[in-house]
């Protein structure tokens, strides 16, 4: 294949070369001079602003350094003496939450935001300065809750419940402590004021526990089995019943809600806490469905 003369990117001299490498490459040049003359400086495409004169931050010397070097450092020095020197002369510095003067170290010297103590920076990064920061409301499950530092009964991050706020300001005063909030639908999304009702601690477990309070929830009676020890009676009674010991993790439960009553026919055993609570939760709403339906 014939040569093709082309043109020095570097001197401009014309110089013979390959037809593939002419069409190969999009810089020609005629010698490794002018191939490292285009590389340098400027044209090189790692070229990041050369140097710059800038002073020592202890002496004021007068120094170049890169100018790369220079964004990243906000204290240049010239030697290692100018160093240590600085190193261990405090800065006076104002602090970004009460605008109070203090001295620091400068190797400490290094964020962009500048606090006396860990109070007030704390307090600078509370509300709306914080990041995650959500307009004052969050939810909490299925419950929104709303910033309120001034309310007597908010928790130690100063939220309450949005469905006791509301019940507060139609009854113009502060729920007391044992004065809890139900919803009549048991929708807890709906926060409308005639869908809340004020109810005591034991008028809520019995609208959501029917079945439980309805038939008591007395002790559990216990058997001796010697050595000063004593067992759980339908525990003891059940394992008569099947051979064998049952594991810690099965739960009994009796079927008519009496616990006292430990005959084998008025006990179950189930495999775990979860099934045994949720078969109390299924005769809970079944209760709950029949006394309300007649």
């Amino acid at each position: 294949m014939p040569n093709v003369r082309i043109k020095c990117d570097a001197c401009g001299v014309e110089f013979e070369r390959q037809r593939h490498h002419a069409k190969r490459s999009r810089r020609h040049f005629c010698s490794q001079g002018c191939y490292g003359t285009r590389r340098h400086g400027e044209d090189s495409p790692r070229w990041n602003g050369g140097t710059v004169e800038v002073a020592c931050w202890t002496c004021g010397k007068m120094m170049k350094r890169r100018a790369s070097c220079v964004k990243k450092h906000k204290r240049l020095f010239c030697s290692t003496k100018c160093y240590g020197i600085g190193q261990r002369t405090a800065v006076e510095l104002t602090c970004d939450g009460c605008g109070a003067k203090f001295k620091r170290q400068p190797s400490l010297h290094k964020y962009d935001h500048q606090y006396c103590s860990v109070a007030c920076a704390s307090v600078s990064r509370m509300g709306a300065n914080n990041s995650n920061w959500g307009g004052g409301t969050r939810r909490r499950g299925k419950y929104m809750q709303v910033k309120s530092p001034d309310h007597p009964l908010r928790g130690r991050d100063g939220y309450v419940y949005l469905h006791r706020l509301i019940v507060e300001d139609a009854l113009n005063r502060y729920l007391w402590p044992w004065e809890l909030v139900h919803h009549v639908d048991w929708d807890k999304e709906n926060n409308a004021i005639d869908n809340l009702v004020v109810v005591t601690r034991t008028e809520h477990n019995v609208i959501h526990h029917p079945w439980d309070a309805y038939h008591g929830r007395g002790r559990y009676s216990v058997v001796g089995i010697g050595h000063g020890k004593k067992r759980n009676a339908h525990r003891v009674a059940i394992e008569s019943v099947l051979g064998r010991k049952i594991a810690r993790t099965e739960k009994v439960h009796h079927r008519n809600g009496d616990r006292a009553n430990n005959a084998p026919w008025n006990l179950r055993l189930f495999d775990g806490d979860a099934s045994h609570r949720h078969y109390h939760n299924y005769l809970n709403k079944t209760f709950f469905e029949f006394e309300h339906s007649a």
